[in-house]
């Protein structure tokens, strides 16, 4: 990438970064009543209003305005690939393969609950293009040999193919989820090796490095605190990656540690620096709101084109997330303040 065209995406993400929902924003948000008001206001208050132009509010179901709003994050990622060359292509498509993993796992869960109202409305239809499966095809499938015909020229094939199964009650649905975010961040260390070097590299390695050891904590925690899952099964889920944690002390945690006392190591580790003032919820409210606070310093701090493009998309998904999240509340009457308590800004 040329130096101009660098410098227009990175201005173009932060000039995005800077149209996002503000607190007060989500403060109105959670005041509303319907899917519909909810609508009413990205669509003539936020920079949604593109994404939603033409719709009718007052008839636009939850899905529809769910999958209108993640749409909007590929019609920005497009806008700010008019800049980029082939290396920032291959980043646009480690965001689809993260897409890629979720619809195959909703697939698998409709295997078990006979429903896949869930897992169509939340179908990606905006990538079919670049998605490298066939959306319908993987709709229809209502049991594992249907997924895999549909699946059998994808990289995917092999690892569910070893999940194989017909009695779903008992269906490793953590250990396909490890087997699949394992594969996924081989890809990107493939990319990132590839296609970096220096201290582009190390810098955008580490993005991805604190992705995965934040989710290592987290998965850590859950197992410990809800499944009593002995050492030897936790090691076997987490991802063999370290950076502020050694591999030494991730050790001592699983060991040694219970899991209530992991929030005390995050909070006198150097991620103390990112971590939100609310009072602890869940242990992925707490990692999440890190990784929040960790890109928005990169976006804010950094001269690295691409590190600054990749903060901007995890920013934007978290801030996706908080809007799915109020729908959902406001749909099955939830308190606004205990809506506002899972918001990540």
């Amino acid at each position: 990438m040329t130096s101009m065209a660098a410098n227009a995406m990175s201005a173009k993400a932060k000039a995005m970064l800077s149209n996002r929902l503000t607190a007060n924003d989500y403060q109105v948000l959670l005041q509303k009543k319907s899917v519909s008001e909810v609508a009413s206001f990205l669509k003539n208050n936020t920079y949604f209003k593109d994404v939603l132009d033409g719709i009718n509010e007052s008839a636009i179901h939850r899905g529809q305005l769910e999958t209108l709003v993640r749409m909007d994050l590929y019609n920005r990622i497009s806008r700010l690939l008019r800049y980029s060359d082939k290396k920032e292509e291959e980043f646009y498509r480690l965001v689809v393969s993260q897409s890629e993993i979720s619809i195959i796992v909703d697939c698998i869960r409709s295997f078990h609950t006979n429903d896949k109202t869930i897992m169509i409305s939340k179908m990606p239809t905006y990538i079919q293009g670049k998605i490298s499966f066939n959306l319908k095809e993987l709709s229809k499938a209502d049991n594992f040999d249907e997924l895999l015909a549909v699946l059998k020229h994808t990289d995917y094939y092999n690892i569910i193919k070893k999940y194989k199964t017909i009695n779903m009650d008992e269906f490793d649905y953590v250990g396909l989820e490890h087997d699949l975010n394992r594969f996924h961040f081989e890809k990107v260390f493939d990319v990132v090796n590839r296609n970096y070097s220096g201290q582009a590299k190390k810098e955008i390695l580490e993005v991805y490095l604190v992705e995965i050891e934040l989710d290592n904590i987290a998965k850590i925690y859950r197992l410990k605190k809800y499944f009593n899952v002995g050492p030897n099964q936790i090691k076997s889920l987490i991802i063999p990656k370290y950076l502020y944690f050694s591999s030494r002390e991730i050790d001592d945690i699983i060991l040694n540690k219970k899991a209530d006392d992991i929030l005390n190591v995050l909070a006198n580790s150097p991620y103390k620096n990112y971590l939100s003032n609310k009072n602890f919820m869940y242990i992925e409210y707490h990692t999440k709101s890190i990784f929040y606070n960790y890109n928005k310093h990169n976006i804010s701090f950094s001269n690295n084109t691409d590190l600054v493009l990749m903060s901007y998309v995890f920013l934007s998904k978290i801030e996706i997330q908080n809007i799915v999240d109020i729908i959902e509340g406001i749909r099955y009457r939830v308190a606004p303040e205990k809506i506002s308590r899972l918001l990540i800004y």
